[in-house]
C-alpha cells in the first residue's frame, strides 16, 4: 500500500490535516509540507517527504512508527520523526521512498 501513495495523496487533503495516534492519544498534524526528493533509477516511483506540525506544541513525542488514518487510503503506519519546532510549533517528517 505504501508504495502506491504519491505526493498528492498529502498535498490535496480536505482540511489539510491528518490524525495521528501518539500513545494514548489521537492529534491533528498539519501538513506544513510536501517536498519531492532525488529519485533513485531503480525505483518506479520518486521518494517524497511529508512535514508535519502540532501547532502550539513544544515538546515532542519520540521518533517511531505511527498510526496514521488517511481519509482515502486508510490507516497507514510511518516511521516518524522529530524535526525540532518552528515558530508555528512542533514539526514531524516521514518519508516514501
Amino acid at each position: 500500500m505504501l508504495e502506491k501513495l504519491v505526493p498528492a495523496d498529502f498535498e490535496n487533503l480536505p482540511d489539510g490535516r491528518l490524525k495521528v495516534s501518539f500513545g494514548d492519544s489521537d492529534i491533528l498534524l498539519e501538513i506544513a509540507e510536501v517536498r519531492q526528493l532525488k529519485a533513485s533509477p531503480s525505483r518506479r516511483a520518486a521518494p517524497f517527504s511529508v512535514t508535519l506540525r502540532d501547532p502550539g506544541a513544544t515538546r515532542a513525542v519520540p521518533q517511531g512508527i505511527y498510526v496514521y488514518q488517511h481519509p482515502v487510503h486508510g490507516p497507514l503506519s510511518l516511521f516518524t520523526v522529530p524535526i525540532g519546532p518552528d515558530d508555528q510549533g512542533m514539526r514531524y517528517e516521514f518519508i516514501l521512498n
